[in-house]
C-alpha cells in the first residue's frame, strides 16, 4: 500500500497525514525546494534557510515526521533509484491551467513563479502551506499533481473527506469520483514520528492484513463510470475482506491503546487517538481541475459537475479519503 500524501497535511499534522503514514508501506509527499537538483542538497537547504526564512519554520514544523523520514516510510521521490517527484508534476498542471482553453478561469489564480526553476517559488510555497492553501494559485496545481504523480505511479493519494463542512471545490471532487468502500477505524491523532513507528511495529500483523485487503479491493475496482456506479459483484468480497480486516485491527488497537493514549510524546505534545472513516474513491488525475472549475462556476451553492467529457479518457487515480467517524472515541 503505497501512498502520496499532502505537504498541506504533513505541516498541519491533519488526519490524513497520521491515519495514511500509520497504515501505509510507505509514502511520497512534495518536498519544497529552490530546484530539482537542490531536493537532497544539504548545502541548498541550508542556503535556502537564510535566504527563505519560512523554509526553516515549515521544516520546523514537519520535524515531527523526522523518525518516518530517517526509516525511509516517507519519502521525497518515488524511491531511492528514481528521482522522480509531484514538483514536477505541480509545474504541469500550471502548463495546463496556461495552455487548454477549458481552464482559462483558473488563470486568474495562476502564479508565474511556479515555471521559474531559479527558487523564486520557493517562499510563495512555503507560505501557503504554513497557511494552510488559502492560495489556489499553490493549492490547485499541488493537489492536480499529487494526482498525476500517484495515477502514474499506481499510488494512492491522502485526502481530506469533505463531508457537511467542506469546501464546494472539494464536495464537487467527491461527486465526480465514485466512492469504493468505506470503513471506521481507530488512529493515532496526534502523535510524533517515533511513536507511530513504535504502534506500526506493535500491530504490524494486523497492519498488513489491513493493507493488503485494501490493494486487493482496489485493484479490482472499477474505474468511474456512469453505468457502473458501484463496485462490480465480484469486488464485493473482497470489501467484505477490507471491512474484516479493519475490525481485527480495531480490535488490536483497542487492546494497546492505553499504553500510547494520554502519555505525552518525545516533544511533549499530548498523544490523542480518534475513530475516522476511510473512503476509498476512484477519480481522473485531472479531477481537482475540473472541481475547482465547478466551484468557481456554482456561486456558493454545491456544485454537481458530474464527470467531464473528454476526446481521450484520463488516467484514473484512487483518493483515500480520512475524516472523523461518527463514532466517538473508547
Amino acid at each position: 500500500m503505497r501512498v502520496v500524501a499532502s505537504p498541506y497535511h504533513l505541516t498541519s499534522r491533519e488526519l490524513p497525514a497520521m491515519a495514511g503514514l500509520l497504515l501505509a508501506d510507505e509514502a511520497v509527499t512534495l518536498l519544497p525546494t529552490q530546484s530539482r537538483a537542490s531536493a537532497l542538497d544539504p548545502e541548498s537547504v541550508r542556503a535556502a534557510f537564510v535566504t527563505h526564512p519560512r523554509y526553516l519554520r515549515l521544516l520546523e514544523s514537519w520535524r515531527w515526521s523526522g523518525p518516518l523520514w530517517r526509516d525511509g516510510l516517507v519519502r521525497a521521490t518515488r524511491s531511492p533509484s528514481d528521482p522522480a517527484d509531484p514538483a514536477d508534476d505541480a509545474r504541469d498542471a500550471c502548463l495546463r491551467i496556461d495552455a487548454e482553453p477549458h481552464f482559462a478561469p483558473l488563470r486568474r489564480f495562476l502564479r508565474r513563479d511556479w515555471f521559474a526553476h531559479d527558487g523564486r517559488h520557493l517562499d510563495t510555497l512555503c507560505a501557503d502551506l504554513l497557511k494552510g492553501g488559502p492560495d489556489p494559485g499553490v493549492s490547485i496545481p499541488i493537489a492536480t499533481g499529487l494526482d498525476a504523480f500517484a495515477a502514474r505511479h499506481a499510488m494512492s493519494v491522502l485526502r481530506l473527506a469533505g463531508g457537511a463542512a467542506g469546501s464546494v471545490a472539494r464536495r464537487a471532487e467527491e461527486l465526480i469520483a465514485p466512492p469504493v468502500f468505506t470503513v471506521s477505524i481507530p488512529v493515532l491523532a496526534r502523535a510524533d514520528g517515533h511513536t507511530l513507528l513504535q504502534l506500526r511495529a506493535e500491530l504490524d500483523r494486523e497492519l498488513r492484513r489491513l493493507r493488503g485487503a485494501i490493494d486487493a479491493a482496489l485493484t479490482c475496482a472499477p474505474h468511474p463510470s456512469p453505468a457502473q456506479p458501484l463496485p462490480a459483484p465480484p469486488a464485493r468480497a473482497l470489501i467484505a475482506g477490507v471491512r474484516a480486516a479493519a475490525t481485527e485491527y480495531a480490535r488490536a488497537f483497542g487492546d494497546v491503546r492505553g499504553a500510547y493514549v494520554g502519555r505525552d510524546d518525545e516533544h511533549h505534545e499530548r498523544i490523542t487517538d480518534a475513530w475516522v472513516t476511510l473512503t476509498a474513491r476512484r477519480a481522473p488525475d485531472d479531477a481537482a481541475l475540473w472541481a475547482s472549475l465547478a466551484a468557481m462556476r456554482s456561486a456558493g451553492a454545491p456544485a454537481r459537475p458530474g464527470r467531464p467529457l473528454r476526446a481521450h479518457p484520463r488516467p484514473t487515480v484512487t483518493w483515500l479519503c480520512v475524516g472523523l467517524s461518527a463514532i466517538a472515541s473508547a
